[in-house]
């Protein structure tokens, strides 16, 4: 990989970890692995599903570099282009965004040399405002400015249009210094300065993974704040205008109304505004939106109960779990959960149709394997991509049993309807986003292990 001023990179580079030196295009980078196939994902990988959005003009801008490298058995490194003033034939904020979302840590490099934020730079941080607990400000090469005064300058100009773009009175933190192999000049007068700063992202860097199931647990609390604020919405709504919840109804909220409503809420139970959407995207949701009108409102209150008990209940028994370094699975504990909302989605005339395409198929009468199902999935004329059977065979089977038995098949052909009739439905979107998420768990006292798929990458923070 080539190394020097911008815009010397211009593509996204996955580096990961291989016991070989390899070099892997796009297009086959985004393929299932043979490990993805059964269930696991090699070390040195990285969620993948929903790139190819991206198109194929992306995708020649995207390259997987796995290197023989102790630290990338830990964690997995993303090198994006340098930004440019001009366009480019692909997405490239929207594929930013969607590697901020999946990563730990977000290091924003930037020049000392050149300290203006160009128009680009300013589009991706603003893009990536949501992230900003993320992120990490470094001002390179700072050792080429010989002037204190200089120096001075040039960091607070930048810590300024930080503020700006960010749209925060907050002074992001911002380390100084020349960080690469070669270290700062041995003529500067801040190298100590500089030097302590390059420790202090390589510490950063390496209590990432310690770290892995506290900032997992945070992001599953923050999405469960949100369902509740919108299930709250909608029972307002359901309560005080319930015409606008019918499909294809004519009379539709201003975006003024619904901010006044989102007030309400917030005074009225105490939520946050930040766990409720934008009135704008909002209103267009409600425009378009499937028939929310037959939804009972003791289903809504029932469902809103179980997400308040998982947020007062579950999720501080889980966070204390993982400060008492116990077994935290966190993808079979939601797997599970979701499985159990899907069963109970089955109305008794697909059930009816499962069942008896289940005794038909099975030699086993109890259960059936993978080579049945599938045989299954022929004679209903159904053509299942091995990534999309192998992502729903998971889902359903996450105890990892070698067949299904009738209620599971059951699950498992609701969920292959959804995909046929609906490639993009939430249900499975819901199931993708889980699948392809890291399971957490928790070594005894000496350290952190985090598990990708099947396969365990270990971590213990003393050796960072």
């Amino acid at each position: 990989m080539r190394v020097g001023p911008e815009p010397t990179t211009d593509r996204f580079v996955v580096i990961g970890y291989s016991s070989t030196d390899i070099t892997t295009p796009g297009g086959a980078l985004i393929l299932p692995s043979n490990r993805e196939e059964t269930g696991s994902r090699g070390r040195g990988e990285f969620p993948k599903t929903g790139l190819e959005r991206f198109g194929a003009a992306f995708l020649d801008r995207l390259i997987g570099a796995s290197l023989n490298a102790q630290i990338l058995q830990q964690i997995t490194l993303i090198d994006t282009p340098g930004v440019i003033s001009g366009t480019r034939n692909y997405d490239y904020v929207g594929a930013m965004e969607w590697f901020g979302e999946k990563s730990d840590q977000i290091v924003v490099m930037m020049d000392a040399l050149k300290p203006e934020i160009s128009d680009e730079l300013k589009t991706v941080l603003e893009s990536l405002k949501r992230y900003a607990h993320k992120m990490r400000f470094i001002i390179n090469k700072a050792d080429e400015i010989t002037s204190d005064e200089e120096l001075m300058k040039v960091y607070g100009a930048i810590l300024w249009s930080l503020g700006q773009v960010l749209g925060t009175p907050e002074v992001p933190d911002i380390l100084l210094g020349s960080f690469w192999s070669r270290g700062a000049r041995a003529d500067s007068k801040n190298s100590e300065m500089f030097m302590a700063n390059l420790k202090r992202l390589d510490a950063e860097i390496a209590e990432l993974p310690c770290n892995s199931a506290l900032r997992k647990l945070d992001q599953i609390l923050r999405r469960a704040r949100q369902v509740r604020a919108h299930g709250l919405l909608i029972n307002f709504l359901k309560e005080h205008y319930p015409t606008v919840l019918k499909k294809g109804a004519s009379s539709r909220l201003s975006t003024t109304e619904l901010s006044e409503i989102f007030e309400q809420l917030v005074s009225k139970y105490k939520i946050s505004m930040g766990d409720l959407p934008k009135a704008s995207a909002m209103r267009k949701k409600l425009r378009w939106s499937s028939d929310l009108h037959n939804c009972s409102a003791e289903k809504i209150l029932s469902l809103l109960d179980e997400v308040n008990h998982f947020i007062d209940v579950d999720i501080p028994a889980l966070l204390d779990m993982s400060q008492r370094k116990e077994p935290l699975h966190v993808k079979a504990i939601f797997g599970q959960q979701m499985r159990q909302v899907v069963a109970e989605h089955i109305s008794a005339q697909q059930h009816a149709k499962y069942e008896e395409m289940f005794n038909r198929m099975s030699s086993r009468v109890q259960a059936m394997n993978g080579v049945e199902i599938r045989a299954a999935l022929q004679e209903e004329n159904v053509s299942l991509d091995t990534a999309t059977f192998t992502m729903l065979w998971n889902f359903v089977n996450i105890e990892k049993q070698e067949q299904l038995d009738k209620k599971l098949f059951a699950v498992f052909m609701h969920l292959v309807d959804h995909w046929r009739h609906d490639e993009k439905s939430s249900c499975i979107s819901l199931v993708e986003r889980l699948m392809e998420s890291d399971a957490v768990t928790s070594l005894p006292s000496n350290g952190v292990k985090l598990v990708v798929r099947d396969d365990v990458k270990s971590h213990r923070c003393g050796d960072a």
